[in-house]
C-alpha cells in the first residue's frame, strides 16, 4: 500500500472514530490522554488506529471538515476545494473559514471535490484527514 494510501487510511479511521456516538458512561470511562503523549491510539468499530506522532502537515479532503480542523488550530497545509459557490470564495473555500485558511497559508490540493492521490501525496502530509460519508465522501478510494 502506498504512502498516501496508508496515511489516508489513518485519517478516515481518526475521522470515522470521532463521528461514532457513545454514551454519556461510556465517556466518562474513557481513558483520558495527556495532550503531549504519543503515539495516539484510536479504537473504533474496524479496530484500532496508531498515529505516531503527533501530525506537522495535514491535508483534508473533506472541506466540510477542513474548517473544523482550522478552528482547533490544526496544522492543515491543503484541503480539497469545494465548488465555488455563493458559499464559497473563488478557491473554493467556504465562507467561514477562507480567511483562516488563507492567514494560514492552506492551499488547494485538488478542486470540486475530485479526489486526486497524487496531488495529496504532493503536499507530503504525515496525516490526511478524509470524510467518509456525504458529498466528500473518500470511502471508495480507501476500499
Amino acid at each position: 500500500m502506498s504512502r498516501t494510501l496508508k496515511l489516508l487510511a489513518i485519517g478516515m479511521v481518526a475521522l470515522f472514530a470521532t463521528g461514532c456516538s457513545q454514551s454519556a458512561s461510556e465517556e466518562a470511562d474513557a481513558p483520558t490522554t495527556q495532550s503531549g503523549e504519543w503515539p495516539r491510539t484510536i479504537t473504533h468499530e474496524a479496530g484500532e488506529t496508531v498515529i505516531p506522532e503527533q501530525p506537522l502537515r495535514i491535508v483534508s479532503t473533506s472541506p466540510s471538515i477542513t474548517g473544523t480542523l482550522l478552528a482547533v488550530d490544526a496544522p492543515v497545509v491543503g484541503t480539497a476545494a469545494a465548488l465555488v459557490t455563493s458559499l464559497s470564495d473563488d478557491k473554493g473555500f467556504f465562507t467561514q473559514w477562507a480567511d483562516v485558511a488563507d492567514d494560514r497559508h492552506v492551499e488547494v490540493v485538488y478542486p470540486n471535490l475530485e479526489i486526486d492521490l497524487d496531488a495529496i501525496d504532493a503536499f507530503e502530509p504525515d496525516l490526511i484527514i478524509g470524510s467518509i460519508s456525504g458529498g466528500d465522501s473518500v470511502a471508495a478510494e480507501y476500499e
